[in-house]
């Protein structure tokens, strides 16, 4: 028998053209999500914040929440964090945060703010029991997981104290780390030599080659590579303008979007994965065997790690091959990293941020043309 105490909004959804609301009921004794069909998208019901949409979710959820016997929260005092995380934090973080996002947050929930938190009441929650949870992690997790998981916790007290009106004040804002922390570990980055040697090794392997090299040349991140489609390779230039994580295509972040200039011998190797592409035009550049966006986490350990371990080269992922690509710009063009901003889509110190979209930074361009000096591979080898 399904049951349900409390009364709850529902959270819209779109899939394939088909709007959803998702709900929790009680069955048997255990929490369990359901999803219902509201209706297809038109050109009233547009999108999952338009008015007919949201009526339709209204109208379905008056009656799940009748049949149940639910009444409108009035009262914070028996608001569970779990309960809180799974009715309103998580629905919002989907609908307002990108997939990566997400997913890395969910994971850090699951791991370690679940079972800390379990049925703790939200309203009760206090400072010490956060800063005494952190203390204790600060013995075998690094400083930047500790900060990771410090952010997701204050970040739901604060949407509770700021949008549902369920907390005077945010508890988190007063937890501190007095252990001692581990530190972070250094990260990892190639060399241009180690660059190339790892391009000798792929030979062969054109798709391979070519994934590597616009990790290491230009920087982009394994969601920019798999999210590249055809129609975004220019003469001079690569048009960033979307990311793929797991299959789940979405745009970049605001200041990600973004104009890489084209340099050898990337240039060079993405025609000649064209041609062996029978010359495609439009399409994802790196597609599975689908049609869809290959996985990019997938794709180094069926198509890079096996090459490189015959030849005794290490891998250190395709995030060592973007910083790489940070760090030789900025020691070519000596500008103190603003080549490398423009380059990567960070935010910046200054007003180059206004000009990722529509243009390259001029340090950039002039720091490119050194790397691709510099580089003695040539596509094709």
């Amino acid at each position: 028998m399904a049951t349900r105490t409390r009364h709850q909004t529902g959270t819209i959804m779109e899939r394939s053209g088909v709007f959803y609301v998702r709900y929790y009921l009680t069955v048997e004794g255990k929490r369990k999500r359901f999803t219902a069909r509201l209706g297809a998208k038109d050109h009233k019901h547009h999108s999952t914040t338009c008015a007919p949409v949201k009526r339709w979710r209204d109208e379905f959820m008056l009656r799940i929440n009748s049949e149940a016997g639910a009444a409108p929260r009035t009262n914070a005092r028996s608001v569970t964090v779990v309960e809180f995380w799974e009715e309103t934090y998580l629905p919002w973080l989907e609908r307002e945060k990108r997939a990566s996002t997400v997913r890395g947050y969910k994971k850090i929930w699951k791991q370690h703010l679940e079972p800390h938190l379990g049925r703790r009441i939200l309203i009760d929650y206090r400072p010490h029991e956060g800063a005494k949870f952190l203390n204790g992690l600060a013995k075998r997790l690094r400083r930047r997981s500790l900060q990771h998981i410090r952010s997701l916790a204050s970040g739901i007290f604060t949407l509770a104290v700021n949008q549902e009106g369920l907390l005077e004040r945010n508890p988190w804002r007063d937890v501190k780390v007095i252990a001692k922390m581990k530190p972070d570990e250094p990260t990892e980055k190639y060399t241009l030599a180690e660059a190339e040697a790892i391009l000798g090794a792929l030979r062969g392997r054109l798709n391979a080659q070519t994934v590597f090299s616009l990790a290491f040349f230009l920087g982009l991140r394994p969601s920019e590579i798999a999210g590249l489609r055809w129609e975004d390779v220019e003469q001079e230039a690569i048009h960033i303008q979307r990311a793929v994580v797991r299959g789940v295509v979405e745009g970049t972040k605001t200041e990600s979007t973004r104009r890489v200039p084209l340099i050898q011998p990337v240039r060079g190797l993405l025609e000649l994965w064209r041609e062996s592409s029978a010359g495609v035009t439009d399409g994802w550049v790196f597609p599975n065997r689908s049609g869809k966006p290959a996985n990019m986490d997938e794709f180094p350990r069926r198509a890079i790690e096996p090459a490189l371990e015959k030849k005794g080269i290490e891998w250190k992922g395709l995030y060592a091959s973007r910083r790489g690509a940070a760090t030789i710009l900025t020691e070519l063009a000596k500008d103190r990293g603003l080549a490398a901003m423009g380059l990567h889509g960070h935010k910046s110190l200054g007003t180059t941020q206004d000009h990722y979209i529509l243009a390259v930074p001029e340090e950039t361009l002039r720091a490119m043309r050194l790397l691709e000096a510099a580089t003695s591979f040539k596509a094709g080898q």
